[in-house]
């Protein structure tokens, strides 16, 4: 949170974005699988508002990791699934191997 607070002072959207995604990893490694995807749904609902592909892959990404662990697998598989399309569309083939990591 304290992260959250110098980020605010700069008026930087994008960076208070990663920073709540970076969060939400955590969260999720914790175990809070609740409050990691409501912050990595905000976080996709602003990559989308802005049109940055490659930021709506990862997250699309982490969050179906989150789904996965929660259990939500047809959720998760959907939301991978996509993502590797969109990696895949980008020419990342490094994004494109991690979903199909967890995609398997």
């Amino acid at each position: 949170n304290e992260g959250l607070q110098v980020i605010r002072g700069r008026n930087d959207a994008g960076m208070e974005a990663d920073v709540r995604a970076r969060m939400a990893l955590v969260l999720r490694d914790e175990g809070d699988l609740d409050e990691a995807k409501r912050l990595l749904t905000a976080c996709l609902d602003y990559w989308q508002a802005e049109g940055h592909k490659r930021w709506i892959a990862k997250t699309r990404f982490e969050l179906g990791t989150v789904e996965l662990l929660a259990g939500r697998a047809n959720v998760a598989l959907m939301l991978l699934a996509q993502s590797r399309t969109e990696y895949s569309e980008m020419g990342d083939a490094g994004g494109a191997e991690a979903c199909k990591t967890w995609l398997d």
